[in-house]
């Protein structure tokens, strides 16, 4: 689990160091400017390495709590959306239910 949080981190904060289009729209749009982008990324970066250290794994996890806490207000109350998460269309649970996947 620790290996698949640090890899998924690690990449997260690599694209945002690296300046991925995706990663420079989104820091656009909070309008903190392209410096805070790099201090996330870095974040990420340093948490990643840390979880997957035994001995420091706990802090890496607080950081990253902390990190993810911060995208979630942030994504929240600047670039909007809600914290519910959307509902699954009818057909798709009922595909579910029966065992079925939706062609739709």
């Amino acid at each position: 689990m620790q290996v698949l949080l640090a890899l998924a981190f690690l990449a997260a904060g690599t694209a945002k160091l690296l300046g991925v289009e995706d990663m420079v729209t989104i820091f656009a749009q909070i309008a903190f400017g392209q410096w805070f982008r790099y201090v996330t990324g870095g974040l990420e970066v340093i948490s990643a390495v840390l979880v997957s250290i035994p001995a420091t794994a706990w802090f890496g996890a607080a950081l990253l709590a902390c990190v993810m806490a911060g995208a979630a207000l942030i994504h929240l109350v600047l670039i909007g959306g809600s914290a519910v998460p959307a509902p699954r269309p009818a057909a798709a649970r009922r595909d579910r239910r029966m065992g079925q996947a939706s062609v739709r």
